[in-house]
């Protein structure tokens, strides 16, 4: 079990740090150039889901606002952040009782 919700957090933690990127770019405004839909023959899957996430952004800004996505930005990384931190704890906490009784037998 501790094995499961470590992977989690790593993962987890993982996107945090790749949810700072569209922050910033909507921070420093570099949302300015219209960024066409990825065709997904062209481009490898990395690069695919990169441009797709870029398109689905900047369409978001266009229809609410770079205020309103830069609010649900926050809310994601903070949710992420709290999620990957949860997993943590838990994985912590289910190897706790193994660190005691390891201890108490040397």
């Amino acid at each position: 079990m501790n094995l499961v919700f470590n992977i989690l957090a790593s993962v987890l933690s993982l996107f945090t740090f790749l949810a700072v990127v569209p922050f910033l770019r909507i921070l420093f405004n570099r949302s300015a150039e219209k960024i066409q839909e990825p065709n997904k023959d062209e481009l490898s899957t990395g690069q695919y889901l990169y441009q797709k996430m870029s398109f689905e952004l900047d369409a978001f800004i266009q229809d609410h606002g770079a205020v309103t996505t830069l609010f649900w930005m926050c809310l994601v990384i903070v949710a992420l952040a709290f999620l990957k931190n949860l997993f943590n704890y838990i994985a912590l906490n289910s190897i706790a009782s193994i660190r005691t009784g390891i201890a108490r037998d040397l």
